[in-house]
């Protein structure tokens, strides 16, 4: 099936093949049965033999009285299916108490909709119908970011790679996710410590390719994001020799022509920071995810790619810098540039603010 073997998709497994034709089943377990990549073997399997009749999903959250199991922030998922022959949709509904709530809505999932949206992983978005609708137009787009580059994750393993990791400032810089934001590199760690790396003993005993990306700029973003923040996607561009930890990503762009500072505006866009979060259920933000983000190439780079870099200057010169009207020019351009009608811009806009 894929992935690390979780009991819960071997459960789901045995108990279709045990159950007699016309059977009635339904599970909770993980909600990353919806959007995991180690499940999308599965999802597809389940479409295409047995009847899905609808979903209810409980996203994570911090408050503890509003979970399905007080002591586990673990987000859960209820499962309803029949052993009867497929359909071509069920009903996705999403609470955010502990109890199912009839009154909220029942979002209809088409399975047609689901391969326009990720053809790969065939993952189940957590959204409302208008939301949906957007979705499905934005993804009409056929490019994918996966089509010009790929999300790796960053070079430097903590854990096993502590021997390269020292305190001198002399050594070359290493990037965790905690000093990153949107736009900028904070002087400052939220959390955690400063260090840097011993270049030397780590390119000596590592020849992978991921060992030679440092010597070229790049597009880095913190791995791990809460899933209940509005900004999920927050990146920025760093310059040549600097190392990445693996509590970063960055997008290593193969096809030529596409400027770095555009495809930043692009990422960071109230837009694409909305598309990533209706299809994320949990706090990382998986390679995966971020390669199946839809990208469209414009004709004119300039536009958004000088915006981009005006933003990137003046949170260099001053962190504090207010860029907010630069980053809603970048936004109404996005949004044009996708076809967005006002009133699905609204939605955007609600959903992020």
């Amino acid at each position: 099936m894929g992935g690390m073997i979780n009991a819960f998709r071997l459960f789901i497994v045995r108990s279709m093949n045990i159950s007699k034709q016309d059977g009635f089943f339904t599970q909770i377990f993980p909600l990353a049965f919806v959007g995991d990549v180690s499940a999308g073997s599965l999802r597809k399997y389940l479409m295409n033999n047995y009847k899905i009749k609808g979903i209810d999903a409980f996203p994570e959250r911090d408050n503890e009285k509003t979970r399905v199991f007080e002591g586990a922030k673990m987000s859960v998922c209820i499962l309803y299916m029949l052993n009867e022959l497929p359909n071509k949709n069920f009903f996705m509904r999403t609470h955010w108490d502990r109890f199912v709530d009839e009154l909220n809505e029942k979002v209809n999932i088409d399975i047609d909709g689901i391969e326009s949206i990720d053809k790969k992983n065939y993952s189940f978005p957590i959204t409302t119908g208008n939301e949906l609708k957007i979705l499905k137009k934005v993804y009409s787009i056929q490019l994918r970011l996966l089509d010009i580059g790929h999300c790796y994750t960053g070079e430097i393993d903590l854990s096993i790679g502590k021997k390269y990791l020292t305190e001198n400032k002399n050594d070359e810089i290493l990037i965790k996710g905690a000093i990153l934001d949107r736009f900028e590199l904070r002087k400052k760690m939220s959390q955690g410590q400063i260090q840097f790396l011993d270049k030397t003993h780590y390119l000596t005993e590592n020849k992978g390719k991921k060992s030679s990306h440092h010597s070229s700029r790049r597009i880095v973003m913190q791995a791990i994001t809460g899933v209940n923040e509005k900004v999920r996607l927050k990146m920025t561009i760093v310059d040549e020799n600097i190392f990445c930890a693996n509590s970063v990503n960055y997008l290593w762009i193969s096809k030529e022509n596409i400027s770095l500072e555009y495809l930043l505006g692009l990422m960071n866009s109230r837009l694409l920071n909305f598309i990533f979060s209706v299809n994320s259920t949990n706090s990382n933000v998986n390679g995966y995810e971020v390669d199946n983000l839809p990208i469209e190439i414009s004709k004119n780079q300039n536009l958004i790619g000088n915006l981009a870099d005006q933003i990137l200057t003046a949170k260099k010169v001053n962190p504090q810098a207010d860029t907010s009207k630069l980053e809603r020019e970048i936004d109404v351009l996005v949004y044009d540039l996708y076809g967005l009608t006002e009133e699905e811009i609204a939605i955007v806009e609600e959903s992020v603010e």
